[in-house]
């Protein structure tokens, strides 16, 4: 059992204010579905509970085959900073999460297993790292640090491992509830966003176009050539396989901050804000140039040179058409672009 200064009652009576504090953060824990709000809430929690001068966590995901890193940090004298060059995944709170054991370090100045730079920076004298873990998986590392030595025992590594789980669940919760909403909105073959998605954001961008530059708002429709053939020819598969391909090079081609989204069948949008029309153009023949010339492998057979695209834009500048006509404006530009299409190719 967790005892002395983070359980009794004072008088017998008047719970102790650190049992006050956590009553509040469990509360906070479980009212929050993001996890950066509950990082840099945690942090202020814990520091405040442990009564210790900084608090650092560090979350550790797989994002698209990719480590992504999600830290907030705590310090209870202003002007303090992380350093910039050292590496938080090193050091005491690195071997906590790479043994998932809390590390205790009494004298942090003659102890190897300090980062110098963070010792000399933070003027640390005592650490305590433990690691995050639900389900026997290491999310990240709750790491105190004391400018006192030999602050830390048995006790506070129970009491920060207690707050460790809750912590690890509340994350745990908030990235379930993401990937729900992420769910809603993703169309399954592709992983782009879907139509409702599509007609929401849309919605928005239109309701912050203003008169400035920076205001407007640009559409790309986007329509596979000649895909009901292809689809007859070699089948349902092969065509689900040249979306999923299609998509992604979109997705790599299009500006940071544009939004690509399936509309349905063969057709994409894409969103551009802040885009006027020459801008548009630009990254519409960037699109179907990275299109017609990716490389198409399916099975062993090669559709190489034998996929593009047509595309209509339309440039949103205020005018009160709402998204369904902004949407048919861009819709005519690929009907006339897919019309030159077959008209090229009848010849």
């Amino acid at each position: 059992m967790i005892a002395g200064k983070y359980w009794h009652a004072d008088d017998g009576e008047r719970l102790h204010p650190k049992l006050v504090l956590l009553n509040e953060y469990i509360f906070e824990l479980n009212s929050s579905h993001d996890v950066n709000t509950i990082l840099r809430n945690s942090t202020r929690k814990i520091a405040a509970i442990m009564e210790v001068d900084s608090c650092h966590l560090l979350l550790s995901r797989k994002v698209r085959r990719q480590l992504r890193l999600e830290t907030a940090y705590f310090f209870s004298k202003q002007g303090y900073q992380f350093p910039k060059d050292a590496d938080e995944t090193k050091g005491i709170s690195g071997l906590a999460f790479e043994t998932a054991h809390p590390v205790v370090v009494n004298d942090a100045a003659n102890d190897p297993r300090a980062t110098p730079k963070i010792v000399e920076a933070f003027q640390v004298a005592a650490v305590l790292a433990v690691p995050i873990i639900v389900k026997d998986r290491v999310l990240g590392v709750a790491t105190v640090h004391s400018e006192t030595k030999n602050n830390f025992g048995q006790v506070d590594v129970d009491f920060l491992s207690a707050l460790a789980v809750q912590l690890g669940l509340a994350v745990e919760n908030a990235r379930l509830m993401d990937q729900l909403k992420l769910a809603a909105s993703t169309d399954a073959l592709t992983g782009l966003f879907n139509y409702g998605y599509f007609r929401a954001a849309l919605d928005r961008e239109m309701a912050n176009t203003g008169t400035k530059d920076d205001q407007i708002v640009s559409l790309l429709m986007i329509d596979i050539n000649n895909f009901k053939k292809f689809n007859d020819t070699y089948g349902h598969v092969a065509g689900d396989f040249i979306l999923k391909e299609v998509a992604a090079v979109i997705s790599v081609a299009v500006r940071d901050g544009d939004q690509v989204a399936r509309y349905g069948g063969d057709e994409f949008a894409v969103i551009l804000p802040g885009a006027n029309g020459d801008t548009a153009s630009s990254v519409a023949e960037r699109l179907a140039k990275a299109v017609s010339e990716h490389r198409y492998n399916y099975q062993g057979q090669e559709f190489t040179g034998m996929i593009s695209i047509c595309y209509g834009l339309a440039t949103y500048l205020g005018v009160n058409c709402g998204s369904s006509g902004f949407i048919e404006c861009a819709d005519r530009g690929l009907y006339q672009m897919k019309k030159s299409h077959k008209q090229r190719k009848a010849r």
